[in-house]
């Protein structure tokens, strides 16, 4: 359960500075409402019709363009983890990535489709390889279950494109790594990714492991990073810089775009901040 305004609606996440007093109060206005409140354009599957993932139905929510029900094409479609911290009135995180506020007013034509993570599964379905600390090490399952079951099922209720060039995958820390991931598991099914806040220190090996595929196909990629993120910001961004040097040893600097954000932390303020700029050259880059 997460704290909310008197209204139920998400709030900030509090920092409290305890290095000056010895008592604290804190009174919580509210909870967050658990009924989800969609945004215009978002609509939840219904979960009995999705295909299973390890027994279960997890939830998934799409953005169609506000032109859809009016037209007769096929769109582009970007699959995004975590996907219940992407809309507004979804519970999850308390803030918000506020991704079909973004798509509205940018009046881009494309679909989007958030994922659940499952929880307690979620660094193991977002890692290949597991680390001795974290667990971790399901990622080909979660791959697997991503490319032969949903997007197949999202093919055949939406009118999303099945071009290589107009499927794109994303997310923020673990979700980007796997994101990552799936460029060099599937890159058949896969032109382009976005990769906020990368989390590479999971499995370093990655990178070179993917490069002989990653050589064989044609990506955009747009990555960020905060100079404040963490308690070792300096380590992602020699880690983002150096996947983005991997990908300029490969391919052209038009198709790999990496910033670095001066003051972002690694949380959903950030991701939102930078979503806009990130979507929008992923979009008319891989037009091209």
């Amino acid at each position: 359960m997460a704290e909310a305004n008197k209204q139920g609606k998400p709030r900030p996440n509090r920092i409290i500075d305890l290095s000056a007093q010895d008592t604290l109060q804190i009174i919580w206005q509210g909870w967050e409402s658990h009924k989800e409140e969609l945004p215009n354009n978002v609509y939840r599957v219904p979960t009995d019709s999705l295909p299973p993932f390890r027994g279960e139905h997890r939830p998934v929510w799409v953005y169609l363009p506000s032109n859809y029900h009016e037209s007769k094409e096929a769109y582009p479609t970007l699959y995004l983890q975590d996907g219940q911290n992407l809309f507004l009135g979804l519970n999850g995180s308390p803030e918000k990535w506020q991704v079909a506020r973004c798509l509205d007013s940018l009046k881009l034509k494309l679909i989007v489709v958030g994922i659940a993570h499952g929880g307690e599964s979620r660094i193991f379905d977002y890692s290949l390889s597991p680390r001795a600390e974290y667990g971790g090490g399901g990622g080909e399952a979660y791959l697997q279950y991503l490319v032969d079951s949903l997007m197949p099922f999202i093919r055949a209720h939406y009118r999303s494109s099945t071009e290589r060039s107009k499927t794109w995958i994303g997310g923020s820390s673990l979700g980007a790594l796997i994101s990552f991931s799936a460029l060099g598991r599937y890159p058949e099914s896969f032109g382009g990714a976005l990769l906020f806040s990368p989390s590479y220190w999971f499995n370093p090996e990655l990178a070179s492991e993917l490069l002989p595929t990653l050589k064989k196909h044609n990506f955009y990629t747009y990555q960020i990073a905060g100079d404040s993120e963490g308690q070792d910001p300096q380590e992602m961004i020699r880690d983002l810089e150096g996947v983005q040097n991997l990908w300029l040893s490969i391919a052209p600097a038009k198709r790999h775009r990496s910033r670095i954000v001066a003051g972002g932390k690694h949380n959903e303020q950030l991701w939102q901040k930078e979503f806009p700029e990130a979507i929008t050259w992923l979009y008319q880059a891989s037009r091209q």
